[in-house]
């Protein structure tokens, strides 16, 4: 009897490492962060003249989508003329949100000249200098405000103004509220105009401060060699899967839910390889798809303000899977408990009923709707590096082998998300012994179905507060 007793805890403590380990994979809820903005103000108040500099750095997604569209002649490069008509206008976009007073009076703000130049980690960094004629205002104190109301926060990573003095010039106080400026400067009217603008005509890059450590993603460089080889195409499709395989280890992308799912609801190895095909089809469907969207609704809607919504869909989706495994946890437990099953049993003289109270665990029935269900919410948050692949192929006239290098990382994605739920499927027999010595496998169904409802209730309510529909810290 004590043997048997220390047997019994052996195998209740390797429940609990197994429960835990369950867990341990979920520790983010978003495996996937959109790129975003960050942006700075210069202002100089100078003689007869205020100069704005407008210095924004955009992350590889929204960075490709500029690419696109500056690129009219779609010849995968960027000439000087298309660069000018792009830079207006952008500038003509960025003026119809900006808003300038001086001493309460409205100014007309002028685009003077512009600069356009990709930064390391495929971003990209546009400098737009802008001007206000003052040189109908007297010596003394004057005020500033400004309102920018360009890029919504929902895009937006970090907003800074900078006033700086001159010799025309000195700035008396100096305050920043979210998007509005406010400042009050002492004007001298001293320095003749020619004298600060060849000062000033240096523009202040902010890319050292915030991207110098960019990286280009590797299917990126691979997509960007000049001359395509039919070996090397085919390489380049075995990378993509390791770097899919390698993208996969980091946190996110299911692998929580699909080890809780097989648990819960007795998965077979079939299940595992039927769930990982499902996520690398709506993985790389999402993708297109968001791809589609970024193309023609950008001017409407960005992709950080794309992202909440199918995060948003994928929680809702996870949700549901998660309370239909519950009620079938519920249905079967209700009906050993009033005595009535669905199929027969044979019994062994002298057996007790409680005996086989296990075998009304379903196993290897997994619904296949749930598991499709499932799968499509694995997968249908695009991953950000595979959909800026895409804005490049778009961009560089190579769509079918963007498509092909999407497809084989979204190949090696699933590859690990299979044998991971293989790894559970085959190591529950190990780490939960025998289900006639472990009481405690007929609460897995429960546990897994709890741990599937709390993460769907996580993702949905994350996706909400970015929306900004709920103000929650997380």
């Amino acid at each position: 009897m004590l043997i048997k007793n220390n047997n019994l805890k052996t195998i209740n403590l390797k429940s609990l490492l197994f429960c835990a380990f369950l867990f341990l994979p979920a520790s983010r809820g978003f495996a996937h962060e959109p790129d975003k903005v960050f942006h700075q103000t210069k202002i100089i108040v100078a003689n007869q003249v205020v100069i704005i500099k407008y210095d924004s750095i955009f992350g590889s997604i929204l960075a490709k989508v500029n690419s696109i569209k500056a690129d009219e002649d779609k010849n995968g490069s960027i000439g000087s003329a298309e660069k000018d008509v792009f830079l207006r206008s952008f500038a003509k976009d960025v003026l119809s949100k900006l808003d300038l007073k001086i001493d309460n009076e409205k100014r007309e703000i002028v685009f003077q000249v512009g600069e356009l130049r990709d930064l390391p980690g495929e971003h990209m960094q546009i400098v737009l200098n802008f001007v206000i004629l003052i040189s109908d205002i007297s010596k003394g104190k004057h005020s500033i405000v400004l309102n920018d109301n360009n890029f919504p926060d929902v895009a937006l990573g970090e907003m800074n103004f900078l006033v700086h003095d001159s010799g025309a010039s000195k700035i008396l106080s100096f305050e920043q509220d979210n998007r509005m400026l406010k400042c009050e400067f002492s004007y001298q009217n001293i320095v003749p105009i020619e004298a600060v603008v060849k000062q000033e005509t240096k523009i202040e890059h902010i890319a050292e401060q915030k991207q110098s450590a960019a990286k280009e993603s590797g299917l990126s460089r691979i997509l960007k060699k000049e001359k395509l080889s039919p070996w090397f195409m085919i390489i380049s499709l075995f990378i993509a899967v390791g770097i899919g395989a390698l993208h996969a280890l980091s946190p996110g992308h299911g692998k929580t839910i699909a080890a809780a799912y097989l648990v819960g609801e007795r998965g077979t190895v079939r299940d595992a390889i039927l769930l990982g095909c499902v996520v690398t089809f709506a993985h790389v469907g999402s993708i297109v798809l968001m791809g589609i969207l970024v193309l023609y609704l950008s001017e409407f809607i960005l992709p950080q303000q794309m992202y909440p919504w199918f995060s948003f869909i994928s929680g809702v989706i996870i949700f549901i899977v998660g309370i239909c495994m519950l009620k079938r946890w519920i249905y079967g437990r209700t009906n050993i408990l009033t005595g009535h099953h669905h199929h027969d049993h044979k019994h062994e003289s002298g057996k007790e009923h409680e005996s086989h109270e296990h075998s009304h665990i379903s196993e290897g029935k997994i619904s296949l709707m749930s598991l499709f269900m499932l799968g499509i919410s694995g997968g249908m948050v695009p991953c950000p590096a595979a959909l800026v692949v895409l804005l490049a192929a778009i961009s560089m006239n190579r769509i079918v082998f963007g498509l092909s290098l999407i497809l084989a990382f979204s190949i090696g994605l699933a590859i690990v998300l299979i044998l991971i739920g293989i790894l559970v499927i085959k190591s529950q027999k190990f780490l939960l012994g025998s289900k006639t010595q472990n009481k405690w496998v007929k609460f897995l169904p429960l546990f897994s179905a709890c741990i599937i409802i709390l993460i769907g209730i996580t993702i949905t309510i994350k996706a909400v507060v970015s929306v900004g529909i709920l103000n929650i810290n997380f």
